[in-house]
């Protein structure tokens, strides 16, 4: 026997009751907020999706806010990983381009791009 609910009524009766004995609240936009924001600020430190998405759920926690769905924080972990590593890689560049890169940097610098190109795609 699988439990279910008579009606959606019953079922949105059922969730608002479960979210007063729990004290959490159902702000989608705010735990997106707060979740994206937990991920970027993790990221100074941690590149493991897994890791980016727990930090994330421990705030959401931290906040009493309803947790969205793993796709959505799934989802936003890899936009915002492919964000700070275009930066990495730029500085990256940046630098192996610079004033100072006289000798075999040219070289250097096709094979990080390579390499950042690679990732990209894998990620």
């Amino acid at each position: 026997m699988e439990p279910g609910h008579d009606s959606d009524r019953t079922l949105r009766h059922h969730k608002g009751l479960i979210r007063i004995r729990l004290g959490i609240v159902a702000e989608p936009e705010q735990a997106r907020s707060v979740a994206e924001a937990a991920i970027r600020a993790a990221t100074a430190t941690k590149d493991n999706p897994a890791d980016l998405i727990n930090v994330a759920l421990e705030e959401l926690v931290r906040a009493r806010l309803e947790l969205p769905g793993y796709s959505t924080l799934d989802e936003m972990t890899a936009e915002i990983r492919a964000e700070v590593n275009a930066v990495v890689f730029a500085s990256i560049a940046a630098r192996m381009s610079g004033p100072d890169a006289d000798g075999g940097g040219s070289s250097d610098r096709a094979q990080a791009e390579g390499s950042c190109r690679a990732s990209e795609v894998a990620g």
